[in-house]
């Protein structure tokens, strides 16, 4: 689908507070529905910055044989 053809027609019902409002739920949503996959597949952080798993590697480097 190209999206040079898709229109969209403002509502002319809705004020500004009120679009900008239905963005951020829309927003909300988007972002719940991401972290809920990202849970569901098992990541705990995405830009590895996990402190367990920071925690976890430094001492798997510092162990003594």
């Amino acid at each position: 689908m190209n999206s040079a053809r898709i229109v969209l027609n403002p509502r002319q019902d809705l004020t500004a507070e009120q679009a900008r409002d239905a963005r951020a739920r829309a927003w909300v949503y988007v972002f719940q529905c991401w972290r809920e996959k990202q849970n569901a597949a098992g990541m705990t952080s995405t830009n590895g910055n996990d402190p367990e798993r920071r925690s976890d590697e430094i001492r798997a480097k510092t162990r003594i044989p």
